[in-house]
């Protein structure tokens, strides 16, 4: 689930315009000069740890290290590898003694890739993923105050009173937001006339769900929409979704990566190149293969590992990601010219459209899990149009209630018409390798209802 921006995290526009204008010379920087930066950024952020983070107080402690110790980015590899278990055992030993200075925001991962995650941004990392944001639209043309629309299940999903609401304009920043468990066939002409009529020209989402939109749209060859970019998140972007997408809007797709911790961020450029935002954060890539063997040409599958730069009231040093990157040694300059390295691609999270019988395309429904307490890890299966099997890990403050409300929920999004059944399974049934192939939504619902979801 990608970060949804608050008003009030524009209170801040001169420190938003800084940064940004920052961010639009530094992507132009050489290698040496993003790790000079990074370095400098990390000798802060260490001492701060080492000062006000009780976790890393007491872990510098028991390994006998001091930010002094860090001499090097290199050096970084001293600090042990964060696993997410770790971090939510010990969640609140990394909020920051003098947290409240940098007025932290609460945030929740959607646990459907692992088991969710709770933690803090403070207005630093809040303004640095408006300025990142705001670059990497940029590469596809966008200037603020350009309309955009989004596909969003999570804002129509946390207030009750849009549940029905097939879309939401917000004039003050021009912004169309769809509600991705009413994209429909009969609800087709409604949106894509909100659609002309907000004259959008960008548009952002899930991968799924825009590809789910696209689906809709092949059954409109003259629905005239054109845009000028299109910017999935929160998912892995398959090539035929990307091939149908771009088809659809004729125009071109940018793909992106990053964490709702916020410690690490990849975009890709206008020629195609994935970049790490070194100045966004430190990701390492740990190779997966067998210790010992020596560099590989053609490059090398490994775990992102990233580091905040910015987030001080709850900073995550060496933050294992569960995401997999295809790197290669000999990548080189991407053809923009642009400094920051550039990888293969990102093995991201992997996910499913639901088809249900009255013809929606929903694409997020695993979100309910963010509603209801006690699960640590869910997963949807679609057997039939008409059958769906919930599975889901609990914790022990899970109960009855907390059942009946989750398949409430999943009632109310797909119908009464569809059979939902609970069955709880244990977490190390639940989660494969590697773990950033686990899907949390899976349909083999194909073709029953008019098109194949691979077509």
């Amino acid at each position: 689930m990608p970060i949804d921006f608050k008003l009030t995290d524009f209170c801040y526009p001169v420190s938003i315009l800084k940064l940004r204008n920052f961010l639009e010379k530094s992507q132009w920087f050489s290698l040496q000069e993003l790790e000079a930066y990074q370095f400098k950024k990390l000798k802060i952020m260490l001492n701060h740890v080492y000062e006000n983070v009780p976790y890393y107080q007491k872990l510098f402690a028991a390994g006998g290290i001091t930010p002094k110790d860090i001499t090097s980015l290199g050096d970084l590899k001293k600090i042990p590898v964060l696993d997410k278990n770790i971090f939510n055992v010990s969640r609140d030993l990394f909020f920051a003694k003098n947290a409240g200075k940098f007025k932290p925001i609460g945030y929740n991962t959607t646990g459907t890739s692992s088991a969710p995650v709770m933690f803090y941004r403070d207005r630093f990392a809040r303004t640095l993923e408006i300025a990142y944001y705001l670059r990497h639209w940029s590469w596809g043309g966008y200037k603020i105050g350009s309309p955009i629309g989004e596909i969003s299940c999570w804002f129509f999903l946390k207030k009750k009173k849009n549940t029905n609401k097939p879309f939401y304009y917000d004039p003050v920043v021009r912004r169309l937001i769809i509600n991705g468990n009413l994209l429909s066939e009969q609800n087709l002409d409604l949106i894509i006339n909100e659609i002309k009529k907000r004259r959008i020209v960008f548009f952002r989402g899930p991968a799924t769900a825009i590809y789910a939109f696209s689906l809709l749209l092949r059954n409109k060859p003259h629905h005239s929409i054109s845009l000028k970019a299109v910017f999935p998140v929160g998912e892995m972007l398959l090539d035929y979704q990307r091939k149908l997408i771009e088809k659809s809007f004729s125009c071109q797709v940018f793909d992106s990566y990053g964490n709702m911790e916020g410690t690490g961020a990849i975009s890709q450029c206008e020629k195609g190149g994935y970049h790490i935002n070194s100045d966004y954060g430190i990701i390492e890539i740990k190779d997966l293969r067998l210790p010992g063997l020596g560099p590989c040409s053609s490059g090398y599958t490994g775990l992102a590992i990233g580091t905040n730069l910015y987030n001080f009231a709850m900073p995550l040093l060496r933050y294992s990601h569960d995401d997999i990157i295809s790197a290669s040694p000999n990548a080189g300059t991407c053809p923009c010219k642009r400094g920051l390295p550039i990888i293969k691609s990102v093995q991201g999270r992997l996910s499913d459209v639901i088809v249900t019988p009255d013809g929606r395309y929903i694409s997020s429904l695993s979100e309910v899990f963010n509603f209801v307490n006690g699960i640590t890890l869910g997963q949807i299966i679609q057997e039939e149009a008409s059958r769906l099997v919930v599975k889901i890990s609990k914790s022990a403050d899970f109960g009855q209630d907390n059942e009946k409300k989750l398949l409430e929920m999943i009632s109310n999004i797909v119908g009464r018409s569809v059979n939902v059944r609970v069955e709880y399974i244990p977490f190390a049934e639940l989660t494969t390798y590697p773990r950033s192939k686990f899907r949390p939504v899976i349909s083999y619902v194909k073709k029953e209802y008019g098109m194949s979801i691979k077509d």
